[in-house]
């Protein structure tokens, strides 16, 4: 490979992890708001406000965790 398909690569991978993490950080702010829209409304049952914040606690942890790795990546 010559040294323009290199940096075209580099370029390419670039865009996606940009794209991923924009995407990545979309869900975040989703995934915050319904997790204080659990907190602020009544729920169904008491098992349902549960599942709620442990749902989104542990989406909340997996999604920060690929945002973190993401950024990192086109940090490099």
């Amino acid at each position: 490979m010559d040294e323009n398909e290199i940096t075209l690569e580099k370029k390419q991978s670039n865009i996606g992890n940009l794209v991923v993490a924009l995407i990545l950080m979309l869900i975040l702010v989703y995934m915050v708001s319904q997790l204080s829209e659990a907190f602020n409304s009544e729920p169904i049952t008491k098992w349902y406000f549960y599942m709620n914040i442990i749902g989104y606690a542990w989406g909340l942890i997996f999604v920060s965790l690929l945002l973190y790795y993401t950024i990192k990546n086109l940090i490099k």
